[in-house]
């Protein structure tokens, strides 16, 4: 597209008698099709903005939706990433702990959901109940039977229960809920 242009432009300086008329002929041609080619661009670029726009629009709802599923979830939610950092934790997870859910964000588990066992010293962190998740893909369930107790920020002891499992992508652990 753009050698019919400069091929254009290349004969009609070169050449100044009848070749260079049709030197200007060859550059006006080169010139109308950069000009066609940059215009169905453009059409392909507008189009290529569009649908970017509606996968935006799209993701955003979905989004949404899902803020409002884990708002309105009676239980505690708490994600943690390979290296027990919380990546994500609800509302009710937050209220029973007794922190804002940004303060967890990042923090190790163990810091804001420290649980054990009654009469047990070594708090089932260590136990390694959350390691065993994102070591192999797990499910860990524990019934408020089993004994299990979390102490919240203000230092008040609860009986909990708990599902730990490994949250997989492409069948590979990269986290535990």
């Amino acid at each position: 597209i753009g050698v019919l242009l400069f091929f254009g432009i290349v004969v009609a300086f070169i050449n100044r008698s009848a070749t260079a008329v049709w030197g200007h002929i060859w550059m006006e041609v080169g010139g109308m099709v950069v000009i066609f080619t940059a215009t169905a661009l453009y059409a392909q670029l507008m189009k290529f903005a569009k649908t970017v726009e509606q996968e935006k629009k799209q993701i955003i709802e979905e989004r949404d939706q899902l803020q409002v599923i884990l708002a309105s979830m009676g239980e505690g939610l708490i994600v943690v990433n390979t290296k027990k950092q919380v990546t994500l934790m609800n509302e009710r997870a937050a209220t029973l702990l007794r922190i804002p859910p940004a303060e967890g964000k990042g923090k190790m588990i163990q810091k804001i959901f420290p649980i054990f066992q009654k009469g047990d010293a070594v708090s089932a962190g260590k136990k390694q109940i959350i390691s065993k998740a994102l070591k192999e893909i797990e499910l860990i369930t524990a019934t408020v039977q089993d004994n299990y107790f979390c102490k919240d920020k203000r230092g008040k002891v609860f009986p909990v229960s708990f599902v730990v499992e490994s949250l997989l992508k492409d069948d590979h652990i990269i986290g535990a809920v």
